[in-house]
């Protein structure tokens, strides 16, 4: 799966904690890994205020497509994942600086 939200209780003492976590897997479903935010944008828009946010918040980014890739190589932990799936066209500058994409 692509998104799983998985709960778990952890049991300190007296007191227990239930916990729900945001986890991003790659294409062979076993490496799925806690990440931050988890964004389907539809816009060029979408994708900048989604890297505005991870820069607020100190978190990383990383960019999917299709979900191919093995061994979470776009999956940043803890950071923010942004599914480009919605997109025919995604290029960077030559300098990696500037990344351009649309529908």
């Amino acid at each position: 799966p692509l998104l799983l939200l998985t709960s778990s209780t952890k049991s300190g003492g007296s007191r227990s904690k239930q916990q729900t976590a945001l986890l991003a897997d790659d294409v062979s479903g076993t490496h799925a890994t806690s990440v931050y935010e988890f964004c389907s944008p539809r816009c060029a828009a979408d994708v900048q205020a989604a890297v505005r946010r991870a820069r607020h918040c100190g978190r990383t980014v990383c960019m999917r497509g299709t979900q191919h890739s093995m061994g979470v190589h776009s999956i940043s932990p803890g950071g923010i994942v942004i599914d480009l799936k919605h997109f025919s066209n995604v290029t960077d500058s030559e300098d990696r600086s500037t990344v351009t994409c649309g529908p």
